[in-house]
């Protein structure tokens, strides 16, 4: 991210975190950078054991942490979150990214053994879905905006 902004002085991005874990690494790097937005979604507590409250931070008020509880699932309080604090983050009327980067850690998965959120598979492509929806309905570029998943983590 810090690398393509200094290569074009104009592109803004926005970074979404779903796994479990807050990711304070790429907060702590992204906080004095007015063109870069993230927003982490993740279980509290859990290891790092920071980002426990909901809070907008960063120099530019562009880091947003959505802390949730152990066992929440898609429909019991994850949908709402993301619906009403993470896409709003990552999109507004007078905040246009360039392109919309996805810290793409499955942990959050019912079958992760080391984590305790709930989610299933289908509820990946759901937020999907909605952050193209939300990105067909607040952004002013006709072509849209990008959407890159990286895959994070891993455990030994």
């Amino acid at each position: 991210t810090i690398h393509a902004m200094e290569k074009n002085q104009d592109l803004k991005i926005s970074i979404f975190d779903w796994d479990v874990h807050y990711g304070q690494g790429v907060a702590k790097i992204l906080a004095k950078h007015e063109r870069a937005r993230y927003v982490s979604i993740h279980q509290t507590p859990a290891f790092p054991y920071l980002g426990g409250k909901l809070a907008v931070a960063g120099d530019h008020e562009n880091i947003l942490t959505v802390p949730i509880i152990a066992d929440t699932t898609w429909s019991s309080g994850y949908r709402e979150k993301y619906e009403e604090q993470v896409l709003p983050f990552l999109l507004l009327e007078e905040w246009q990214p360039d392109i919309i980067l996805i810290c793409a850690g499955y942990d959050a998965l019912d079958s992760d053994e080391l984590a305790s959120v709930g989610l299933v598979a289908q509820d990946y492509g759901e937020m999907i879905r909605m952050l193209k929806r939300h990105i067909a309905d607040k952004s002013s570029r006709q072509r849209g905006i990008p959407i890159v998943l990286g895959l994070e983590g891993g455990y030994q």
